[in-house]
Order: C-alpha cells, then structure tokens, then sequence
C-alpha cells in the first residue's frame, strides 16, 4: 500500500469515526450536558419465568435514562450474576433508545442477583427455576380393572395409581424417561 492510499484511508477512518461519535452522548470520553445517567430514572427488566437449562436465557434489559428521564445512548454496560453455573453474554452499548440488552443462562435452579454496572449501577434479583417434568399418562386403577394407556399399554392392578413416562429434560438438553408405579400392579 503507498503513501497517498493510506492518507485516504486514515482520512476516511476519522470522518467515520466524527460521525459515529456525533451520534454518542459522550465528547472524548465525557458526557455532554444533560446525558449523564441517572441510576434513579435508569432501570432493569428480566424476563420471566426463566428456567435453569442452560439453554433459555434469562433475557435483560436496561434502560440507561437522564436525570429527565431522556434515554443516553452509547453507555458500556457489563453484567454480572451471584450464585454458580451462569453464562453471561455481554451487554450491547445502550442504543438511541438508551437500551442495552444482554442475557444470562444458567443450569442451577436458585435466586440470583444481577448486577448491571457502568456509569451507573442497577440490580435486580432474578429466580432460575427447576425443569418441570412433562406427564405423557397418567391412569387410576382400582381392583380388578384392566386399563389401556394411550401408548398401547394394558395395566391390571388390583389398586393404585400408574405414572406412565414422565418426561424430564436435564441440564444438558437430554430428555429422560422415568417410569413410576405406585401400588401393586401387573404390566402386561
């Protein structure tokens, strides 16, 4: 590459970035008067229910807002989550909305605290919930009854109750299959 297509392009790279800074709330690095954020007018949403799968995000949004309650755009926000197992993907630089987005997955079922942290600071306690199993069938069968489940199946039970394929997901996104009998009874 010569001299002269490297001034342009040094050229071209400055008028980009005059553009995109005019766009920001900040002037070399300040904010410019009335958009410096307000963690009291600022706030956080999260999703809900969020399930502990590691694969539904908890989906965040933050609202990063003026002391007027006017959105400021082009404020790093970073995410972080008390408790194990979480996968934080990172916030994106608040828009012109003055939102920034990001989310947060995690395998364990308990409380967290979510802290979003940047010129401001906001948290918001967020509830991962265990999987609940899916009941393919269920069958009451009294003595001497002879019940056919939906798969096909024939029970003959002199009492009880028969769950029939309770479908579970585990952390990994693998279904498992658990079967449980209650009471004396006679598969056929």
């Amino acid at each position: 590459m010569n001299k002269q297509t490297m001034l342009k392009l040094t050229v071209l790279m400055i008028s980009f970035g005059s553009v995109a800074c005019s766009q920001s709330a900040f002037d070399n690095g300040i904010p410019k008067a009335g958009m410096v954020p307000s963690a009291t007018k600022s706030w956080m949403k999260v999703s809900a229910p969020n399930y502990a799968d590691g694969s539904s995000p908890a989906e965040i949004t933050i609202g990063v807002m003026n002391a007027d309650g006017d959105p400021v755009p082009g404020v790093a926000m970073e995410l972080s989550a008390s408790g194990v197992n979480n996968t934080i993907i990172p916030c994106t630089t608040s828009d012109a909305n003055g939102l920034s987005r990001c989310r947060l997955y995690s395998t364990r079922a308990e409380f967290k605290e979510v802290t979003a942290l940047g010129l401001i600071k906001l948290k918001k306690d967020v509830e991962f919930e265990p999987l609940r199993p899916q009941m393919n069938s269920m069958a009451v069968v009294t003595s001497g009854d002879s019940v056919f489940l939906p798969g096909g199946q024939r029970v003959v039970s002199s009492s009880g109750i028969v769950e029939h394929d309770v479908m579970m997901m585990d952390a990994g996104g693998v279904r498992r299959v658990r079967t449980g009998i209650l009471g004396p009874v006679l598969v056929d």
